[in-house]
Parts: structure tokens; C-alpha cells; sequence
């Protein structure tokens, strides 16, 4: 996005958090760190902080919430429900070709989860590290460039959706 852009969605963001006094230093600093942003991703990632949080948001929030919106990254609840439904069925296919799904059940054996008469205590392990993965795999692509840049199909979709 252009600076311009990104100095609007600052502008946004200021008139929907009143309370939140910006200096002018504070305003570039906004818009430097957010100008690698895919506008349509950056302004979804805003109108859904502003419709769902009470506290104007810090630029790695922003910048975090660009990263769900393009990256495929189950939830780590989402993640576990894949990871039993691929237990039951005896389907390590259906995690294989997620890296952060295969990892975490890695830590503990897809075939000893299978075979584990109580396989409670291994899905925690496997919960907890799929949750740290999930963080790492979020941090990493928050801070490369372009973290929130769409291709042409992914930008048509987001616009068709949305609701603004």
C-alpha cells in the first residue's frame, strides 16, 4: 500500500478510538511498519479489530491479524478436531500435508496417539505443541515483507466478502 493509504487507515483507526491521542512521530511509525501490507488485508484486519476489540490496536496486532486473514492456520482448537478426526479414522493423510499439523503430532506419534489406550495426556502434548508451532509460524510471517500481499484470485475473493 501506499504511504497515503496506510496514514488512512491510522486516520481510522484514531477516529474510532477517540480516547487514544496520537502524536505525529506515532502516526509514521503506523504507517512505515504497515505500508508492506496488502491494503484490502490491512483494512479488513482494522474494521475487524474495530468491531471486535475495545483497545486501539499496536502494529504487530495489525500485522498478526493480516496473517490469519491470508494464511491458512487452524486454530488450535480447529487444529485438534483435524488431529482426532485423523486419529479415528487411521488417516495420517489428512494431516501430511499441513507442516504445522504433521509437527505437533510428530512430538508424540501419530501411531502411538492411535494405538494409546488413554490418549488424552498425548493430545495435550500434541495441543500444546501445535499452539507453540502456530505462534512461531505467526511471528515468522508477521515480520517477513509483504506479509499481507494477496494474489489477484485471493484479492477478488476478500473484496467480494467484503462487508464494508
Amino acid at each position: 500500500m501506499t504511504k497515503q493509504e496506510a496514514l488512512k487507515l491510522v486516520a481510522i483507526l484514531e477516529m474510532a478510538y477517540p480516547r487514544q491521542d496520537l502524536r505525529e512521530q506515532t502516526v509514521e511509525v503506523y504507517a512505515r511498519f504497515l505500508q508492506d501490507l496488502d491494503y484490502k488485508v490491512a483494512e479488513r484486519a482494522i474494521q475487524n479489530h474495530i468491531r471486535n476489540e475495545k483497545w486501539f490496536p499496536t502494529i504487530a496486532e495489525i500485522r498478526e491479524a493480516c496473517v490469519e486473514l491470508v494464511h491458512n492456520l487452524p486454530s488450535t482448537e480447529e487444529a485438534m478436531e483435524i488431529i482426532r478426526s485423523a486419529v479415528q479414522r487411521y488417516d495420517y493423510g489428512a494431516i501430511r500435508d499441513n507442516d504445522l499439523l504433521r509437527q505437533a503430532v510428530a512430538t508424540v506419534g501419530f501411531e502411538k496417539i492411535g494405538y494409546s489406550e488413554y490418549p488424552e495426556p498425548l493430545y495435550r502434548q500434541v495441543k500444546e505443541a501445535y499452539d507453540n508451532l502456530r505462534k512461531q509460524e505467526i511471528k515468522r510471517l508477521q515480520s517477513t515483507p509483504a506479509v499481507g500481499m494477496l494474489g489477484a484470485e485471493e484479492r477478488l475473493a476478500l473484496i467480494k466478502g467484503d462487508p464494508a
